[in-house]
């Protein structure tokens, strides 16, 4: 017994050497020695895909029955087999959607991406590859799923940012002074800051509230202040604002009261952010949604930003049209200030230009498996 008591405490106390360790050098949660999580599904996900092989394979659209009024359906078109309810309004189960590794994944949520074919789950990597983040970029071992399901696609913020700054210095009425830095809003683990810096911008600051997000950024990002809650920062001067504010109150899949969600006048206070940095120009994201279901906010936001001087122009963008293996569409707005004193057309020339060409042609899910 006390051979045994000596062993377990050896144990703990070379566990903790190495956490230590890991902490001093800033990859406690992050990559490096760290033994990767494991990415095998659980019984139920392996008995799902297992009965759907049996009964009915994977060649054709076919229905089966899993348990009690839910159904699985696999759809040969995108290779993605997924569950609802065997009901009239056939409500899906986000929590049990596979993917085929010769497809593409459909938005990432914060439930894991699974693959049927290969019977795991998508690693941290790649999952930051499906957003088009380096693979410089150290991506969090813990919360993978949930942080990168909020995140902002890179190559679509790298193509949003440009066509504002193409604007601000091709600016017709009289011109913008040069744009240099930013601050990152809602930053998650950041995707803006990536793609800011791809463009030769750098960062001022940052606000985030959740704290394995804030590790993450902090480890890649080294020596970026942190501004803290948005609704307390004391705010450095800038020339952009970039923000990829919550999208939960906005979104569908949202079965809450929305009227009470604690999220949904974040929107309200970004004009605010504009103010107190003194910023020319700002890059926006959120869900399609957010000018349906969110169209007050949206609506309130527009004309906050109007009285303030700024044009604004917003589009919808698929991130599968810019490179990336991942159905993800997201609502961009731009805007540059130009004063209060122009109207009518003088405040109608900002425009976000469509995708650009593929010239490498549309990648698969197996492009960016490790």
């Amino acid at each position: 017994m006390v051979e045994e008591t000596c062993v377990k405490g050896k144990k703990e106390n070379k566990r903790q050497k190495k956490e230590q360790i890991r902490t001093e050098q800033g990859v406690s949660c992050l990559e490096g020695k760290e033994e990767e999580r494991s990415l095998s599904l659980t019984r139920r996900c392996s008995s799902i895909i297992r009965k759907h092989r049996e009964e009915a394979g994977f060649e054709e659209k076919r229905r089966v029955p899993q348990w009690e009024e839910v159904v699985s359906v696999y759809d040969p078109k995108t290779g993605r087999l997924h569950l609802h309810k065997d009901t009239p309004l056939k409500p899906g189960l986000q929590q049990f959607k596979f993917e085929a590794s010769f497809g593409v994944a459909s938005t990432m949520t914060t439930h894991a991406v699974k693959f049927w074919d290969l019977e795991r789950k998508a690693s941290p990597r790649e999952l930051a590859r499906m957003h088009g983040f380096p693979d410089s970029f150290l991506v969090p071992k813990t919360r993978a799923s949930d942080l990168f399901g909020n995140a902002v696609t890179v190559p679509v913020a790298r193509h949003a940012i440009g066509c504002l700054l193409s604007s601000m210095r091709s600016d017709p009425f009289g011109g913008s002074p040069p744009v240099s830095t930013f601050v990152d809003v809602c930053s998650g683990v950041g995707g803006f800051h990536i793609a800011a810096s791809q463009v030769g911008l750098s960062c001022v600051g940052y606000s985030e509230v959740k704290q394995h997000a804030k590790e993450a950024y902090d480890a890649n990002f080294p020596g970026t202040k942190d501004l803290g809650d948005l609704t307390t920062a004391d705010w450095p001067s800038c020339d952009l604002v970039l923000a990829g504010f919550p999208c939960q109150p906005f979104s569908r899949c949202l079965k809450a009261d929305r009227s009470s969600h604690p999220e949904k006048y974040v929107s309200s206070l970004l004009c605010g952010v504009l103010s107190s940095t003194g910023a020319s120009g700002f890059v926006f994201e959120n869900v399609p949604t957010l000018a349906t279901i969110g169209k007050e906010n949206f609506d309130s936001l527009l004309s906050d930003l109007d009285k303030e001087g700024f044009e604004t122009s917003f589009r919808v963008f698929d991130s599968h049209d810019f490179g990336v293996p991942q159905r993800r569409r997201r609502l961009f707005l731009i805007g540059r200030r130009v004063g209060s004193d122009l109207v009518g057309d003088e405040r109608k020339q900002l425009l976000l230009s469509p995708p650009p060409c593929l010239s490498s042609g549309r990648t698969i899910l197996a492009d960016v498996l490790e």
